[in-house]
């Protein structure tokens, strides 16, 4: 099963695919009239609260589609990139999961970003910070 087949399985996909032809529509309309997106939406205050009211379905039926995916494959690469917020100091770590599947196709997920709060960078404890990160 691929995920772009499992993408459309969501019930709220449709506004999602809606929200992209308004976002394409105000993209080419605005380069011809001047006109912006923000115009084309008919409340931004309406909109917001409609996706946090659903942000929390979507995040579970996908995280759950991606567990299920994972089990159907066979190999797969994690890795792990770290930085720090140069205004704050605050070190993260993020970690993506990539796949090449049978006909050479990737697939990359974000998994996450979380804050790395570790003493060091060496490989044991990067790795028990990827099996903490993959717990969730």
């Amino acid at each position: 099963m691929k995920a772009k087949q499992t993408a459309k399985a969501s019930p709220l996909w449709p506004s999602f695919s809606q929200l992209k032809k308004i976002l394409v529509a105000g993209q080419r309309l605005s380069a011809l009239t001047g006109a912006q997106v923000k115009d084309l939406l008919p409340d931004p205050t309406t909109f917001m609260h409609y996706i946090s009211r659903n942000v929390d379905k979507v995040y579970e039926l996908r995280k759950k589609q991606l567990v299920d995916w994972c089990h159907l494959i066979d190999e797969f690469c994690i890795t792990v990139d770290f930085w720090s917020a140069g205004h704050t100091g605050i070190h993260f770590g993020g970690v993506s999961l990539y796949h090449i599947d049978h006909n050479n196709e990737l697939y990359v997920f974000i998994l996450g970003c979380y804050p790395y709060d570790e003493g060091d960078q060496k490989a044991p404890t990067i790795r028990a910070f990827v099996e903490k990160c993959l717990e969730e």
